[in-house]
């Protein structure tokens, strides 16, 4: 069954889909398998510019900037978001500074994981897949408040800032959104009068939430988030040792599934030819019996 593991400064939360949302739970089954979200300050986003490149040396391009940006850290991942093999185009560098809050959490539970994933690069997945080009998303949370701005689908500004008490957070809130719009038109990403609107996943209102990011159940502004974690989306961050139990169940699934066609596919053949040799004893006995009549008619 699948279920997320939200890890925060304040340690993990879990959540299992019940119905059309996600319901907070104590804790996982032992099998239940984890779709973990990162929602730590050490989440980075960057774009490279990707020439055309093919094969080898388009891997290597990106992995040498992989390393580059996140030299202390094996969380990291890139995926292309635009272009293609025969264009230039934007690929997306994704990846924790530091993981020690992750693999910490991590480290407490035998469930297999299926991956990990970033805040942040789930805002990016979860506008793109709702077509939003442009777009100034805000999400709070109880210790961080993240601002992602998209442009044609790809991130342009990202910011983490951290919130020092319940009080007044609302009006600190709305100070860093102008304090970033501003940003955008003094580095000329946006001109004023094409700043993209504000989606504030929280009780603040600007621009008319979309139907999707509306709140549901206990997950409330992180579900569609959540539905888009659900999917096993690109942006992948942990390395191999961490998923091994769950590629294996995988691997183990898809093997039975195939031993299983392979059966009823020698049940049916078989099936086939058992019927055709019981034909055939029927044919030979018709023969017999009609050879005996004509003997006997002679």
């Amino acid at each position: 069954m699948k279920t997320i593991m939200l890890i925060d400064s304040s340690g993990a939360q879990y959540f299992r889909r019940h119905r059309t949302a996600w319901k907070l739970i104590n804790k996982p089954n032992d099998k239940d398998t984890l779709w973990v979200i990162a929602d730590i300050p050490e989440e980075t986003l960057e774009t490279l510019d990707m020439p055309v490149l093919f094969g080898r040396d388009r891997s290597q391009l990106i992995g040498r900037h992989l390393s580059a940006s996140f030299p202390h850290s094996q969380f990291r991942a890139a995926f292309v978001v635009s272009g293609g093999v025969l264009k230039p185009g934007t690929a997306l560098l994704t990846g924790l500074s530091t993981a020690e809050a992750i693999t910490r959490e991590l480290a407490k539970i035998n469930n297999p994981v299926a991956g990990v994933w970033g805040v942040f690069m789930l805002l990016t997945l979860t506008a793109r897949h709702l077509g939003i080009k442009d777009a100034l998303l805000v999400l709070p949370s109880p210790h961080y408040l993240r601002i992602l701005v998209t442009k044609n689908f790809i991130p342009v500004v990202t910011r983490c800032i951290h919130r020092n008490s319940e009080e007044g957070q609302q009006g600190s809130d709305a100070n860093e959104i102008e304090r970033t719009r501003q940003h955008l038109e003094s580095h000329k990403i946006f001109q004023h009068e094409t700043i993209p609107p504000v989606y504030y996943l929280g009780k603040l209102s600007f621009s008319p939430l979309p139907d999707a990011f509306t709140p549901k159940g206990d997950a409330a502004y992180l579900h569609p988030l959540f539905e888009r974690l659900a999917s096993s989306p690109s942006g992948q961050l942990a390395p191999l040792q961490f998923r091994t139990r769950h590629l294996t169940d995988r691997l183990r699934r898809t093997a039975y599934l195939a031993t299983a066609a392979c059966l009823l596919t020698a049940i049916l053949f078989g099936q086939k030819e058992m019927h055709g040799l019981i034909k055939l004893d029927e044919q030979e006995h018709t023969l017999k019996t009609d050879l005996q009549r004509a003997a006997a008619e002679n």
